[in-house]
């Protein structure tokens, strides 16, 4: 559960401090995450049928996150959505975090490791930089 709550605040930290938007070729993106690995739920499995049914429409603000180096970080399954009804040159619009995938990675493994399921210094630590969101 805290693990959880700690990679939402670090995506959330990450996501508020993204470049801007960008537009990328789908066979620009690397997604880190094996197609075979996703798991698809219910509201996924919507989204792929109405990609298939009719076309992608993103709406504002719900694209794709990638990092500096084109690492897909979220939008797993929009993107393999895409690829299987679009070619690969076929553009989208993106949110590009101004950090590399492994810059990202070891923050995460440092944050975890830091807090080692310390709840309580943790939520303490967020009372006490409040201020800063």
């Amino acid at each position: 559960m805290l693990r959880v709550f700690l990679l939402k605040k670090i995506v959330k930290y990450l996501i508020e401090n993204r470049e801007n938007k960008g537009v990328i070729k789908l066979s620009d993106i690397s997604p880190e995450t094996p197609k075979t690995s996703v798991i698809w739920n219910h509201k996924q499995l919507l989204l792929k049928t109405e990609i298939s049914e009719c076309g992608y429409k993103p709406k504002e603000g719900k694209y794709p996150i990638i990092s500096k180096d084109n690492k897909l970080l979220d939008g797993h399954h929009r993107v393999y959505s895409l690829l299987e009804h679009y070619d690969s040159d076929y553009e989208i619009t993106v949110y590009i975090i101004k950090h590399t995938y492994w810059k990202i990675f070891w923050l995460l493994l440092f944050v975890l490791i830091l807090y080692n399921n310390d709840e309580d210094k943790m939520n303490k630590d967020i009372e006490k930089h409040s201020h800063l969101r």
